[in-house]
């Protein structure tokens, strides 16, 4: 009986959620005033960015809220509506990886020989400037958990929990970074999962000229020039054309890099390898997200040449890749740097048609909007 009133209670709340504005329910408080209406909700980025789409919406900060001109009220509508199902899954998330991080805390302590009656220390309390170090335990869409260490006295692992929206790089679990929090909030990220040093990267370079090894091969010619050669990534290929006097040769369709500039050749090929192992990391990790939405997806990187459009909605937005459904079981990845806008979001119903392997972004629904309004 309980669960029938439950569900009964949660269906009217839906009901309410997707036809009403005015109110405050679901983290967004609507108020009409004179000549328009007034929202106001806790701050977070996400939804910011989401307000930030009603035309001629400008912030009060005096009184700490959003103002909408009355003509504005069916834009506002939609848009607060798209708030409110965000406020949720923020919430469903947010309680998602608390349990997470207690689970892993706990595993962690266990394997660290902390005592069971010691409680894991989490906290998404963030403080400006201090380094938050360490391996991503847990994460989902909007959030992730990092494990800080633990504590010298009692053995208490610590665990901070970090919103996605507010780094300037995403996260996927087994990441080693570092994050540090700026005066605006925003929290920059650091790779440490791979700090090499140079006689390291040296020896690695020896180690492995003649073959290939995480995605590039370096070939040592008869004249003491070095041949280097690599599936296209324009990451990749910018790090290496950032030492001055390398050459693509089209026939063996590799680049060439004077033998005299070996030592920042061993530079570059070490960042290639890392960024190629990130690279690779993401695109299983998207995949993973495509199999998540349909049994059997099958996932591709788009194609680029000149013509090809590419229609359908954005489920995930990484800190290289955008995927993006597309018809039937196929799902479509683009890279962000080839895109010609960086601020794409999930759930945009997208155009993106390339031309010169620069893809040029529509978003259809606004697009739409914008034809309806013109037509009245």
């Amino acid at each position: 009986m309980a669960t029938t009133k439950k569900a009964a209670q949660e269906h009217v709340a839906n009901e309410k959620s997707a036809t009403s504005l005015l109110g405050s329910f679901d983290g967004v408080a609507v108020a009409s005033v004179d000549k328009g209406f007034e929202v106001a909700f806790s701050f977070d980025r996400q939804l910011r960015n989401i307000m930030r789409q009603v035309p001629n919406a400008e912030f009060n900060k005096d009184g700490n809220a959003w103002h909408v001109p009355q003509s504005g009220e069916e834009a506002l509508t939609k848009t607060v509506a798209a708030m409110r199902t965000e406020y949720k899954a923020i919430e469903r998330d947010r309680e998602s990886i608390m349990e997470l991080a207690q689970e892993s805390a706990v595993g962690l302590q266990f394997s660290n020989g902390t005592a069971t009656s010691v409680k894991p220390q989490i906290s998404a309390f963030i403080e400006k400037d201090k380094m938050y170090g360490g391996e991503i335990v847990n994460a989902n869409a909007r959030f992730a958990a990092q494990m800080n260490g633990f504590g010298k006295d009692n053995g208490a692992a610590f665990i901070t929990i970090h919103r996605i929206a507010d780094l300037d790089k995403s996260l996927l679990k087994g990441d080693h970074v570092g994050i540090k929090y700026s005066d605006k909030g925003i929290g920059e990220v650091s790779d440490r999962s791979k700090v090499k040093s140079m006689d390291g990267m040296r020896k690695e370079f020896d180690a492995t000229l003649g073959r290939a090894h995480e995605g590039v091969t370096v070939t040592g010619l008869d004249n003491g020039n070095f041949s280097v050669a690599f599936d296209f990534n324009p990451a990749l290929k910018a790090r290496l054309q950032r030492i001055s006097g390398v050459e693509f040769d089209k026939t063996s369709e590799s680049f060439v890099v004077p033998g005299e500039l070996r030592e920042n050749l061993v530079r570059a090929v070490s960042d290639m390898r890392e960024e190629f192992v990130a690279d690779e990391k993401e695109v299983a990790a998207m995949k993973e997200i495509a199999e998540t939405k349909m049994d059997g997806a099958k996932v591709h990187r788009a194609y680029t040449r000149d013509g090809q459009e590419h229609f359908g909605k954005v489920l995930e937005v990484g800190e290289r890749y955008v995927l993006q459904k597309g018809g039937m079981d196929q799902f479509k990845l683009h890279r962000r740097d080839s895109l010609d806008t960086k601020t794409i979001e999930k759930g945009q119903n997208l155009s993106i048609k390339y031309n010169k392997g620069v893809g040029a972004v529509v978003d259809l629904d606004k697009q739409k909007d914008a034809a309806k309004e013109q037509g009245r």
